[in-house]
């Protein structure tokens, strides 16, 4: 079942960490960035996520530059 509106589901500033959090579920199971963005857009809706987006983050994490913007608290240690 999709969510009607993802504005409405989330605050501006969650909906970022939440699709953060959903982006990397679906790289930790080794979805492509077009299925994770499929995916991802089947539940929040059409405009939730783009390709590119997930393939920017799916870099991100394979780096593993992404580990503080994940976890804030971890950005000094």
């Amino acid at each position: 079942m999709a969510v009607q509106n993802f504005a409405d589901f989330l605050k501006m500033g969650d909906k970022k960490v939440h699709l953060r959090h959903c982006l990397l579920y679906e790289f930790d199971r080794e979805m492509t960035p077009a299925k994770a963005a499929e995916n991802i857009c089947q539940i929040y809706g059409i405009d939730a996520v783009t390709e590119r987006t997930c393939r920017r983050w799916f870099a991100k994490f394979r780096e593993g530059a992404a580990a503080s913007k994940m976890n804030p608290d971890l950005a000094g240690q």
